[in-house]
């Protein structure tokens, strides 16, 4: 029992799939290390704990494996330790694990504080409404009252989760992604020896996933029409991903293989972020978009898609930026080829107001 005259420490208990390079995942484990130094008892629960952004975690924070190869398979061992522990609040991320969070505190009568952080941008992921979009729209509308409060990435993406979920209007709240940028610049710091192999003057760099969203042929299409004004620069993609082997058939049948280098999985990606000159973003479509957060850090010009949702917002008082027409290739040629006359510049931009504090904050106020 919890006595009045001790001095008691709220819980706060993360709940993620695992521990690979997501941007649900790393979110989670610096608000679950932000939560540890400002004093919190800390654990984090896990579908099953692969991944390199394990590393990452405080090594005092606690983590329980549940051993499962999928989310849904989780069911008894979330609601044993929810009965067992109790958490204060309890913080979930990514729309199968809210769910099963939702339906596991429901059925046992959880009375902490449930925040379920959504990243799904509905509209253009279920633009075909097939049975899966209809069994969790079903999932959703029941369960998700059952949470305090839904974490929304950006206004755009409330915007859009409430154009089909409008009834959860009242949990709703917008609460942006934090970055660590102590840590940023401390691993920033780290020897690049791979860029100064490079003879290019001119370094544009990309980061994310080798996936469809992030739309890697575009920029890579724009590349093109950029080295050829330019034959001084290079493209750095740092990601991994099924898309991985088309990518590389599409710069050689482009013949700049020569002046395209892929990094592949890296743990580190300030450090090339520091050591480059323009930052592009060419993805269809995002939740948030952190990663220009963190080129903002360097005061990298940037280049980003205008697309849904995120790049816009965060972007919008950011000096050396250009937001061009997602999938045309030519718009974002043109933008590169204009921000690579601009310097880097000192942005106008606050990024405290993303620091890693400021936002667990704002989760414990909801």
């Amino acid at each position: 029992k919890r006595q009045k005259n001790t001095q008691y420490k709220k819980k706060i208990t993360f709940f993620i799939p695992n521990f690979l390079l997501g941007g649900a995942e790393n979110v989670f484990i610096n608000l679950a290390n932000q939560a540890f130094r400002n004093d919190y008892v800390v654990e984090i629960i896990v579908a099953n704990n692969k991944g390199p952004l394990k590393k990452k975690l405080n090594k005092k924070i606690n983590i329980i494996n549940l051993k499962k190869d999928r989310i849904s398979k989780c069911f008894y061992g979330l609601a044993l330790y929810l009965q067992r522990n109790k958490p204060d609040y309890f913080l979930s991320a990514m729309t199968h694990c809210n769910i099963l969070s939702c339906i596991v505190s429901f059925f046992i009568g959880y009375n902490g504080y449930l925040i379920i952080k959504e990243c799904n941008n509905f509209s253009t992921n279920f633009k075909k409404k097939s049975i899966k979009y209809y069994f969790l729209y079903f999932l959703i509308n029941i369960f998700y009252n059952v949470s305090k409060k839904i974490i929304c990435l950006s206004e755009g993406v409330k915007y859009d989760f409430l154009n089909n979920f409008s009834k959860l209007k009242k949990k709703l709240k917008v609460v942006y992604n934090p970055i660590n940028i102590v840590e940023i610049n401390e691993f920033s710091k780290e020897k690049v020896n791979i860029l100064q192999k490079l003879n290019s003057k001119f370094k544009i760099i990309s980061v994310g996933r080798l996936v469809k969203q992030k739309n890697y042929f575009n920029l890579i299409k724009a590349f093109e029409i950029v080295q050829k004004r330019f034959n001084n620069c290079h493209l750095i993609i740092c990601g991994e991903g099924p898309e991985r082997k088309k990518l590389k058939e599409i710069v050689n049948s482009l013949n700049i293989n020569k002046y395209v280098t892929f990094l592949g999985e890296v743990q580190n990606p300030y450090k090339f972020l520091k050591n480059s000159d323009l930052f592009v973003l060419s993805s269809d479509y995002e939740g948030f978009g952190t990663v220009l957060l963190e080129a903002m850090v360097f005061n990298l010009p940037i280049v980003s898609t205008d697309c849904d949702y995120g790049p816009r917002e965060i972007l919008k008082n950011y000096q050396s930026k250009k937001l061009v027409k997602v999938n045309c290739h030519t718009s974002l040629a043109q933008g590169i080829l204009e921000l690579m006359r601009t310097k880097k510049k000192m942005n106008n931009t606050n990024l405290l107001e993303y620091s890693t504090n400021n936002i667990l904050s704002k989760y414990l106020k909801l």
